[in-house]
């Protein structure tokens, strides 16, 4: 390859071939659990011993529970009949009772009833022998070991009191159970003076409002004739009296026309007096007519006795001519009677149709002075019924009585026989659930701000660059049987090449051959953003896995400060790369060959450093294409790119560059920032290859990274 034409070709980035895990699925948390259960576990533990320990060493407290049964029907103080009634409690009520026991004013009555402010339990700042006042902290005390719950949909309220002591215990709950019926006794009594109170003062409002709605309606009435009487205005009695005298008029008319017009026929029709008279029913007629029948007997006597010329017969007959006489002259003064009872009886009826067509006429002014009427009729009597309601209210509260509570104990608190806390497998259960609580949390913060780089997952992610290999950690135990000089990574590569480990590196390899831009790339530069990430180990491994795969491959040790290589080696050269460049010897004097795999070496000497650019050189171009032609692979161990700038120049010079990450400990902040700089000489990271990952350790890899499937692939593998 000519050295002057040689310009080192840029590679794309490669596109991310797995998209990254979402962290918020399932398999995210399940990945993250994993990967934090260290510090999951180690919090998690720690949390829960120390809940665990404060739960314990709580005071033991016992529980009283008392039962109470509540019945509203006798709450009400107004209407009597509505507390007689059985009316089902409802259900809001008996909650409200509840609550009422557990408020802050039973709980501050209960404490200055037992005087709970000398108690130390309850007053941590009580003096012995004093009168301590009630502290608004006392009371809080008391208030939260007041429990009282419905029991179910029942009537039932439990009553539960927790206290150091069993006795104290039971007693605070009785003793909290009768101050509250003692309280709802006070309350209806109160109550019931004050409903009292305010009858009194409304029935009073209501019998004047009364009275004035009475006085107006009279007043009314007065004012526009509509005086009643039995049930009727006077108008409606006086047409009611007139109708019933011009009924009479007509049928007292009739009965006298129909009188006078009989005796005037038979008058006309020459009846005789006998039929007269009893037709007119006239007793001086009758009288009459019997004289006339004794006169008329005497005067047949003296006829049949006496001649016609004799005086006795004559006056006989004289007196019997003057009784007709008379009785005609009473048949005419009877008819003349009855034709002037007739006209009379007339004028009467005439005189009393006259009399109701005005009273009838009044009436009809009158209809509209009564609506105005029974307007004010109606709210007096609707003022009436209102004030009739209050005053019987009124009645039934004096008649109540002393008044007795809404509730009734069922079953008083007896001293419990246990304590009810701590409970052993409850406090338990709270300190696990704790921990593993605190310990999530803690592994989320930690996760959240851990900035390095735990899977494949991470680097495609963050840094945006493929994951080319996950290299797992050598434990020492793997390298115990190895020789004292090959006791490190790279010695084990060679002693087990079957070994899962080198497996790693061949993937490395595979990634360097199979790249996507499908050319052959010798150049190879290995390096890390930062020292110690293992990069000359990993480099010296990728040139013997090559090199045990039958490629030629050659490892030039480019870090002039560290000089790590000599001492994985175990070599002390007297001329290696800077003497090549400096013209002082030439390459293929000073390179050495690896015993292990075969792999030729080209080192430092031990001189010292020089302080020139030896990489950025024309001879350090030549180099490279000489070694480029000669060799199938040429591995460059570089010094860190953000350590050392040297590292810029050969990253320059090479085909492709791998960037080395330590798993858990290089920074994704740290990696792009050498990448950034890496990319500022034209040459760009074909991938990260991620180091010392622990097979063993929990959320290790992803499903990315062939370390997932290893254990599938055990058979395959020798170690």
């Amino acid at each position: 390859m000519n050295i002057a034409a040689y310009e080192p070709m840029p590679i794309a980035r490669q596109p991310v071939a797995t998209a990254p895990q979402d962290e918020m699925s399932l398999s995210g948390i399940v990945d993250l659990l994993r990967r934090r259960a260290g510090i999951i576990l180690s919090v998690a533990g720690v949390v829960a011993l120390c809940v665990a320990g404060y739960l314990l060493l709580q005071p033991a407290k016992y529980e009283a529970t008392a039962q109470i049964m509540i019945d509203p029907g006798q709450e009400r103080v107004v209407a009597q009949q509505q507390q007689l009634s059985d009316i089902a409690p409802d259900s809001t009520f008996i909650d409200s009772q509840a609550e009422v026991l557990n408020s802050r004013h039973m709980a501050e009555r209960l404490a200055a009833a037992l005087h709970l402010a000398n108690d130390p339990e309850w007053n941590t700042h009580a003096r012995r022998g004093a009168n301590n006042p009630l502290t608004p902290s006392v009371i809080d005390r008391v208030h939260g070991a007041i429990d009282a719950r419905r029991s179910g949909l029942t009537h039932v309220i439990d009553l539960t009191v927790s206290a150091r002591d069993p006795e104290k215990a039971a007693l605070m709950a009785n003793t909290l159970l009768s101050l509250y019926q003692q309280e709802q006794v006070e309350q209806g009594q109160q109550a019931s003076q004050q409903a009292s109170a305010w009858l009194s003062q409304r029935l009073d409002e209501l019998r004047t409002e009364l009275n004035a709605k009475e006085a107006a309606a009279e007043t009314y009435r007065a004012q526009h004739g509509l005086l009643t009487a039995e049930g009727a205005t006077l108008t409606e009695q006086q047409i009611r009296d007139a109708q019933i005298a011009v009924t009479s008029a007509q049928t007292d008319l009739a009965e006298k026309q129909a009188r006078y017009q009989q005796v005037q026929s038979m008058i006309a029709s020459g009846s005789s007096p006998d039929t007269i008279a009893g037709a007119i029913n006239s007793e001086t007629i009758r009288d009459l007519r019997a004289r006339e029948a004794d006169v008329a007997r005497r005067q047949a006597d003296m006829e049949s006795r006496y001649s016609d010329a004799h005086p006795a017969l004559q006056n006989v007959r004289a007196e019997r001519a003057d009784i007709e006489r008379q009785i005609n002259n009473e048949i005419t003064r009877i008819s003349s009677s009855l034709k002037s009872e007739e006209e009379v009886a007339r004028a009467r009826l005439a005189s009393l149709q006259g009399h109701l067509g005005s009273v009838q006429g009044r009436l009809l002014n009158n209809s509209s002075d009564q609506v105005q009427l029974n307007q004010l009729d109606r709210e007096a009597a609707a003022a009436r019924a209102v004030y009739e309601s209050f005053l019987q209210r009124a009645h039934e509260i004096s008649d109540q009585g002393v008044l007795t509570s809404t509730s009734r104990m069922l079953s008083p608190a007896t001293p419990p026989a246990a304590p009810a806390s701590p409970k052993l497998t409850l406090s338990l259960a709270i300190a696990i659930v704790v921990g593993l609580i605190m310990g999530v949390i803690a592994g989320m913060l930690v996760h959240q701000f851990d900035d390095t780089l735990g899977s494949a997952d991470d680097v495609e992610r963050e840094v945006g660059l493929p994951a080319v290999a996950s290299i797992p950690v050598m434990p020492k135990k793997a390298l115990r049987n190895l020789p004292l000089r090959d006791r490190h990574p790279a010695g084990f590569l060679v002693a087990n090449p079957l070994s899962g480990f080198a497996e790693a590196f061949r993937v490395l390899r595979a990634s360097i051959i199979y790249s996507q831009d499908r050319q052959r790339h010798k150049i190879v530069a290995v390096t890390s953003a930062l020292p110690g990430e293992g990069k000359t180990t990993a480099a010296l491994c990728l040139a013997r896995v090559a090199a045990m795969s039958g490629e030629k491959a050659i490892l030039i040790d480019c870090d002039v400060r560290r000089r790590s290589l000599n001492d994985l080696l175990d070599i002390a050269p007297r001329a290696g790369l800077l003497e090549v460049l400096s013209g002082q010897v030439n390459w293929r004097s000073v390179i050495g060959r690896d015993e292990g795999a075969g792999t030729h070496v080209l080192p430092l000497s031990t001189t010292e450093t020089p302080l020139q650019d030896v990489f950025g050189s024309a001879a350090m171009k030549k180099l490279m294409d000489e070694l480029a032609a000669e060799y199938d692979l040429v591995v460059l161990d570089c010094a860190p790119v953000l350590a050392v700038a040297e590292t810029r120049a050969l990253v320059a010079l090479s085909d492709m560059v791998i960037l080395l990450g330590r798993w858990r400990k290089t920074r994704c902040r740290a990696l792009a920032a050498a990448i950034a700089q890496i990319e500022a000489t034209g040459a760009s990271v074909t991938g990260v290859a991620l180091n010392c990952i622990d097979p063993k350790a929990p959320g290790r890899y992803s499903h990315s990274d062939s370390l997932y499937y290893v254990d599938a692939g055990k058979g395959y593998y020798n170690a």
